[in-house]
């Protein structure tokens, strides 16, 4: 399988509630996303594209838009609450997925790291 993958960063603050540990108060990341896609029609952008990184970054950046400088306790879904790195990764995947309905696109993976060494990620 070909797949493309686009990595974008963000900052954003949170707190875990109830949680035993230094992330129960109020402390902040600046975080890497990392969105991979695939296609069955190969080329249909452009030859020799599994599609535009210019349509992967716009479609991506919307959502990002919503949670950089954010207080992601405010900013997410309840469903989504606490925003552990876990809950942050599904939220962003549901939402591409969506995006992707009625495209010739498929999500593949969506990578978020709350630090250079640690990281949640779905995958098809």
């Amino acid at each position: 399988m070909l797949t493309i993958t686009k990595q974008f960063s963000f900052c954003y603050g949170h707190h875990l509630p109830d949680y035993k540990g230094k992330c129960q108060r109020f402390h902040g990341h600046n975080s890497v996303v990392e969105v991979e896609v695939a296609t069955e029609e190969f080329g249909k952008d452009y030859p020799g594209m599994v599609m535009d990184f210019s349509t992967l970054k716009s479609t991506v950046q919307v959502l990002i838009e919503r949670l950089d400088h954010y207080d992601l306790n405010e900013v997410l879904p309840p469903r989504w609450l606490p925003p552990t790195a876990e809950n942050m990764v599904m939220w962003l995947a549901g939402e591409l997925i969506a995006k992707f309905v009625e495209t010739p696109y498929r999500l593949i993976r969506v990578r978020m790291s709350e630090t250079p060494t640690s990281w949640a990620e779905w995958k098809v």
